[in-house]
C-alpha cells in the first residue's frame, strides 16, 4: 500500500502513552512522507516501533526535507528501514531530514528521556539481496543532506549496504553501536556506493567497514571521496 503522511496537524492535545503524539509507521511503505509541522504537546514527527519498515521490490519511498524519522530503542524486535525498492531521501543544507532515537529531544519534539545512546536502534538497510531487478532498484537509492545516529544495534552499521550501490552525500553518520556504513557483497554480486561530502564520526568501530563473501567472485569497489 502507499503511505502519504499528513503535512499540517496542530492544536490537539494528546493523551495516553508516551508515543501517543507521533505518527507510527509500520509493514510496507512507499510513497512520499512530508514533515510534521506540529503535533501538539507531543512530538512532531514519525516513529518506527515494534518492527522494522520495508520498501518493497518495485516500489519507492520519497522523504522530504525537514522529516524527522525516530526509531523506539530495540526491545526484541528490530527497529530500522530495510530498501529492496528505491529511496530518495534529499534534504538540504538548511532542512536536514533526520534518522534518529526516540530518546533524541534535540528534533521532531520531546519524545524520549533526552539521552540517546549508541546503538538504540538497527539500520538503514540497502538490501538488494542476490536479484538484479533488485540492485538496479536498490541503487538508485540516493540520501543527501541526511543525518542519521544512534543506531547500529545487534551489530549493524547505522547504514549497511548489501549488494547495491547507493549514493551518499552531504550526511552526518554518527554515534553507531558499530560502523558508521557497512558494506557486503555475496553470490559474485559487486558494492560500489558512492559516498562522498559526508561527516563520518564517533562511531563504536569503524567509519567505513567493507567485506565480502569469499571465494564466490564479489566486490567492494565504493568511491570514497572528500568525507
Amino acid at each position: 500500500f502507499e503511505t502519504v503522511a499528513p503535512t499540517s496537524v496542530s492544536g490537539n492535545t494528546f493523551s495516553g502513552p508516551d508515543d501517543s503524539s507521533m505518527v507510527l509507521l509500520y509493514g510496507y511503505l512507499s510513497g512520499t512522507l512530508k514533515p510534521v509541522s506540529s503535533m501538539g504537546t507531543g512530538g512532531s514527527c514519525y516513529i518506527i516501533k515494534g518492527s522494522d519498515v520495508t520498501v518493497p521490490n518495485g516500489t519507492s519511498l520519497t522523504i522530504k526535507p525537514g522529516t524527522v524519522i525516530k526509531f523506539d530503542k530495540g526491545g526484541g524486535w528490530p527497529e530500522g528501514i530495510t530498501l529492496n525498492g528505491t529511496l530518495t531521501a534529499e534534504g538540504t543544507s538548511d532542512s536536514l531530514i533526520y534518522f534518529t532515537s526516540i530518546d533524541d529531544n534535540t528534533v521532531g519534539g520531546s519524545t524520549g528521556d533526552g539521552t540517546p545512546n549508541d546503538d538504540e536502534w538497527e539500520e538503514i538497510y540497502f538490501d538488494a539481496q542476490y536479484d538484479a531487478g533488485y540492485e538496479s532498484e536498490v541503487s538508485n537509492s540516493v540520501m543527501d543532506y541526511c543525518v542519521v545516529r544512534y543506531g547500529g544495534e545487534n551489530d549493524y552499521g547505522n547504514i549497511s549496504i548489501r549488494n547495491a550501490s547507493p549514493t551518499i552525500t552531504n550526511s552526518v553518520i554518527t554515534h553507531s553501536g558499530d560502523e558508521g556504513i557497512f558494506l557486503y557483497s555475496d553470490y559474485g554480486n559487486d558494492v560500489a556506493p558512492t559516498i562522498s561530502g559526508n561527516t563520518i564520526s564517533n562511531n563504536t568501530t569503524f567509519g567505513i567497514y567493507g567485506t565480502t563473501a569469499q571465494g564466490d567472485g564479489s566486490e567492494i569497489a565504493p568511491t570514497i571521496s572528500n568525507n
